[in-house]
């Protein structure tokens, strides 16, 4: 199914990033994350080479399609608590075919 990249770069090889996005129509890149703390409200502005986005869940995790945010190459992934504090066990960034 979906393949596991980096938040900073992704990877080489024949399912490259950009293989992906300009061969294969019918996939979509998605940002998950999983936070520490599944009862707290949670809630943050996220970026996507500058698009902006909002979290706001009582859940352990998240999820939101970027397809049409990644560029060719590096991105950037910013996430700026609203409340106190935010903790993100983990971050994953998927394509996935749809």
């Amino acid at each position: 199914n979906g393949r596991s990249y980096s938040s900073e770069c992704p990877s080489t090889g024949s399912d490259s990033y950009d293989e992906v996005m300009k061969v294969k129509p019918g996939y979509e890149v998605v940002l998950y994350l999983y936070f520490a703390d599944d009862t707290e409200h949670k809630a943050a502005h996220v970026y996507i080479n500058g698009h902006k986005s909002y979290v706001d869940t009582y859940s352990d995790d998240y999820m939101r399609t970027i397809t049409d945010y990644v560029e060719e190459g590096s991105n950037s992934i910013k996430i700026e608590p609203d409340l106190t504090t935010l903790d993100i066990r983990k971050l994953v960034v998927e394509i996935e075919e749809y």
